[in-house]
């Protein structure tokens, strides 16, 4: 860093392996404190992270890898995401692999936080006159009159100004080993920490109890958003009828 750089509380700030290359994919006008000396970066492999003040104290001393066999998100092994804090206010060991997810964009967003609240939502897509009007922005609001309110499009991350019913939770079957079994497949943000989600389950449409699923697969969408596909642990075969459903809360 140049002498004198100081960073405050919150404050981000940028070391970049080529700041030509870097300011043309990014952009110019990011905090960018300097570039990697002798050609060399960071590429989630196992590096160190050794952080110390102005007096030689310690502030952080950690390792970070790429490695999803030991717990550490699979999108930044090659893929083109990020490795991401998950809580970066927090005083949770940064050398804990439980602590990291991948972007929610590809390549990140450099000196940027890419977390996403119920209310930056809102501010991302209604302007000014529909933010003050309840009708329109409101959290049981159906601007597009597609049947899905805005908390629910966010909890779906689907856009609540272009109608997308049909599209916003999608059921399934997938054959696992020589059975057949209910799956349910929905996008959500990567982002958005404050948002739980969970899975319930109904034979008659009235009765709802939790569900007995398990995650199958996550795929990133590179747009912010994941597609996460559960299915229940019990064949078809076991079953005349399962419906499924998620269930959305703010956690924070």
């Amino acid at each position: 860093f140049p002498f004198g750089t100081l960073l405050d509380p919150g404050e981000r700030l940028l070391v970049v392996s080529n700041l030509g290359a870097f300011e043309m994919r990014y952009g110019a006008g990011l905090p960018v404190a300097g570039e990697f000396e002798n050609d060399s970066n960071l590429n989630d492999g196992g590096e160190r992270i050794h952080l110390i003040n102005e007096n030689g104290q310690t502030i952080a001393d950690f390792t970070f890898d790429d490695d999803e066999s030991m717990g550490w998100p699979s999108g930044p092994d090659g893929d083109g995401y990020a490795l991401v804090l998950l809580d970066p206010e927090s005083a949770t060991d940064p050398g804990l692999a439980g602590g990291w997810r991948a972007s929610g964009y590809l390549g990140g967003r450099p000196g940027t936080d890419d977390r996403l609240t119920f209310a930056s939502w809102k501010a991302d897509y209604f302007d000014a006159v529909q933010m003050g009007n309840s009708a329109v922005s409101g959290n049981l609001a159906d601007p597009d009159f597609d049947g899905l309110t805005n908390f629910v499009e966010f909890i779906l991350a689907s856009d609540p100004l272009i109608p997308n019913p049909h599209n916003a939770v999608q059921g399934g079957v997938i054959e696992v080993g020589v059975e057949d079994y209910f799956t349910i497949i929905f996008r959500r943000w990567v982002g958005a920490e404050e948002l739980a989600t969970s899975i319930q389950s109904s034979v008659d449409g009235n009765v709802w109890t939790t569900a007995e699923v398990v995650r199958d697969s996550i795929s990133l969408n590179g747009d912010g958003t994941q597609t996460e596909v559960w299915r229940s642990t019990d064949p078809i075969t076991a079953k005349r009828v399962e419906l499924l459903r998620v269930l959305g809360s703010i956690t924070q």
